[in-house]
């Protein structure tokens, strides 16, 4: 159900996410589609920093099911729904870094348009969606998130009181926009002059992005 190499991958995607400052300790986890049927899934508890390879599940992507006897994330059943629905996607990272999570427990609608400071903002990420708290591993909230990537444009949600969710077609993706979010999050909470980029000018580099 999973080869050496994917295997090697999904660890250097976890490593990575972690020495990005993504995530700290146990805070984060990580999915990936394996086949049209498999989903790999981070371990429940699991860092992803150290991640070994026995902290891996191996998932039913219909039923969510752990089909290796591993548990997953409590956080499953939204990398699953995403990974089932959005064919386009095949890497989706749970984070939480620091700038973006003070966001999340501010009043992140307040936010929104001042993460459009930078050109990485509409050229990779486009508008955040907001996830409105639920608890954390349950079907509410894991219906809430699967529900907002059902839009192809979305590619960050940002949970209240909780963390984000990045999506990608591959790792490096995945990784990228949540970087830039968190980098976009910093400049808009620490700014003393912020100046984002005008409607016009976010939709020119959107446009040039589908180019």
């Amino acid at each position: 159900m999973i080869s050496s190499e994917q295997v090697q991958e999904f660890i250097n995607t976890a490593n990575q996410a972690a020495e990005f400052n993504l995530l700290k300790c146990s805070s984060g986890n990580l999915s990936m589609r394996l086949s049209d049927r498999h989903v790999a899934v981070s371990a429940s508890g699991a860092w992803l920093g150290s991640l070994q390879p026995e902290q891996i599940a191996i998932c039913d992507i219909e039923t969510g099911e752990s089909l290796n006897s591993i548990k997953p994330s409590i956080e499953s059943y939204f990398h699953v729904g995403i990974l089932k629905h959005r064919r386009d996607v095949n890497v989706v990272l749970h984070f939480q870094s620091s700038y973006a999570t003070i966001l999340a427990c501010s009043n992140p609608e307040n936010y929104i348009d001042k993460l459009h400071n930078t050109i990485e903002m509409p050229a990779y990420i486009g508008q955040p969606a907001i996830v409105e708290y639920a608890m954390p591993g349950s079907m509410e909230l894991a219906e809430s998130i699967i529900d907002k990537f059902k839009t192809e444009n979305t590619n960050i949600a940002i949970l209240k009181n909780h963390g984000q969710v990045s999506i990608g077609v591959d790792s490096k993706d995945a990784i990228q926009k949540a970087v830039f979010f968190e980098m976009n999050c910093m400049i808009a909470l620490t700014s003393l002059s912020l100046k984002s980029l005008s409607t016009d000018q976010q939709k020119e580099i959107a446009d040039l992005g589908k180019a």
